[in-house]
């Protein structure tokens, strides 16, 4: 039997891997500079050597807001850093995947300047708005374009919490976020058949025995599930969970590291002990 992992992949905001730090910088700082570009080809070198298949980057385009209106997203200079590092990425022999909100992360100003999209939440539209799923595909049909390059997105549709409007508030946490997951997803397929759709779970508990029929749905129709915060393997219930699931499962592997934005690379590190 091959127990080889199907999807190895790395996740990170853009600059999580950048040898300077940006110590004035809001997070996520998505400064693209000369030495990034370089910091990120040597990244490539290791990824392939070890033998990834798939570089998930948060931050090719927005930080925390979509502009509105939306037009001008990117200019010529960070459209040709992308161009480059996809390149780079295809000639190591991977491809690369943006990170997506879906109906969150993104939306700040959207839901700011946009009647309709919200009923109320700061950061999160409203899974029945059809203002909002107009702007939802707007950013699919972006991400899209053959321009970019992109091989697929993962999604993320829990971390900034989700509308709780009387309608919302009838559908459970699950059942909430397998509608507006679902429904990106079947729109992907549909326009890009051949993309890898990936879908990570922050924020989103997949171990609620109560909630499982909805999890079974996202699992229809992504790629790989991702279960970042392990909570199926601390209640023992990874393995049943794993063996129903319609897609691949991964999760974090126990601790993860991201390095802090603000510091010098030099001024960190990590140590272990074993007793």
């Amino acid at each position: 039997m091959n127990n080889d992992f199907k999807y190895r992949v790395t996740d990170g905001w853009i600059r999580d891997l950048a040898s300077e730090p940006t110590p004035n910088d809001r997070w996520p700082c998505i400064r693209w500079d000369e030495q990034l570009l370089k910091d990120q080809i040597r990244f490539l070198d290791v990824q392939a050597e070890v033998g990834m298949t798939y570089n998930i980057v948060w931050g090719p385009f927005i930080n925390h807001s979509w502009p509105v209106p939306f037009e001008n997203v990117i200019d010529d200079e960070r459209a040709d850093k992308l161009k480059m590092f996809v390149s780079a990425v295809h000639e190591h022999g991977l491809k690369l995947i943006s990170g997506l909100g879906i109906y969150s992360w993104g939306f700040d100003e959207v839901i700011a300047k946009v009647p309709g999209v919200s009923a109320g939440h700061n950061s999160a539209m409203c899974a029945f708005s059809d203002e909002a799923w107009d702007w939802q595909k707007r950013i699919l049909d972006f991400l899209m374009d053959d321009k970019w390059g992109l091989d697929g997105v993962s999604m993320q549709s829990a971390d900034q919490g989700r509308c709780n409007c009387d309608k919302c508030s009838k559908l459970s946490p699950a059942e909430h976020h397998a509608k507006i997951l679902v429904k990106s997803a079947e729109y992907i397929r549909l326009n890009r058949p051949e993309w890898l759709i990936g879908q990570a779970s922050w924020g989103l508990r997949l171990d609620d025995p109560n909630e499982f029929e909805h999890i079974l749905e996202i699992s229809n129709v992504v790629d790989y599930m991702v279960e970042v915060q392990e909570l199926s393997a601390f209640n023992g219930r990874r393995k049943e969970i794993t063996s129903k699931l319609k897609c691949a499962f991964g999760s974090v592997g126990g601790v993860f590291i991201e390095p802090p934005q603000h510091w010098d690379r030099l001024r960190w590190f990590l140590t272990s002990r074993i007793n």
